[in-house]
């Protein structure tokens, strides 16, 4: 019972916030000056959660191929933050 009115709550909460949420693609006007940057971090191929500290072997490191694209107004002295999406995996 109660899990059952925790899940109602959280509804309840979330369908004024997807309501409010704009989900049209952008203008393509508003992106005109928008490019991307090549970037690189380390990452790695882990086969399980347990070879992470691992077996080297089973954690090889993996270059990714990455675009970043820069909020309006981000520069060395205006610091933006990073979200790294990772669709699928070789």
């Amino acid at each position: 019972m109660r899990a059952a009115a925790a899940i109602a709550l959280l509804l309840a909460a979330l369908v004024p916030a997807t309501a409010a949420a704009n989900w049209s693609w952008p203008d393509a006007d508003t992106l005109q000056g928008v490019s991307g940057e090549a970037v690189s971090y380390p990452s790695s191929s882990p086969f399980t959660l347990s070879d992470v500290h691992g077996d080297a072997g089973r954690n090889p490191p993996t270059p990714p191929v990455a675009t970043w694209y820069a909020p309006r107004g981000a520069s060395p002295a205006r610091r933006a933050p990073a979200v790294v999406l990772l669709h699928g995996s070789a």
